[in-house]
């Protein structure tokens, strides 16, 4: 399991960093924004993900959907 945080850009591009940086330092054109807990799954060979909370630099939220673009984002490296 790996707590990193994320944003979403209007054109649905997922960027993932460490949780010492400051969303505004990494995100611009940002839809969401918060943390993300990634983990993998070796039994299906897909990464999960639960994504919460908010950006105060960015003062964005989460999103329901934002865990579905980070999941499938991953899945389909």
């Amino acid at each position: 399991m790996k707590l990193v945080k994320y944003s979403i850009t209007k054109t649905k591009k997922v960027l993932l960093f460490e949780t010492n940086i400051i969303h505004s330092d990494v995100s611009l054109d940002v839809i969401s924004a918060g943390f993300a807990i990634i983990s993998y799954d070796s039994d299906l060979d897909l990464f999960l993900v639960k994504c919460f909370g908010k950006s105060e630099s960015l003062q964005l939220s989460s999103n329901e959907s934002d865990c579905k673009i980070i999941q499938d984002y991953l899945n389909n490296l």
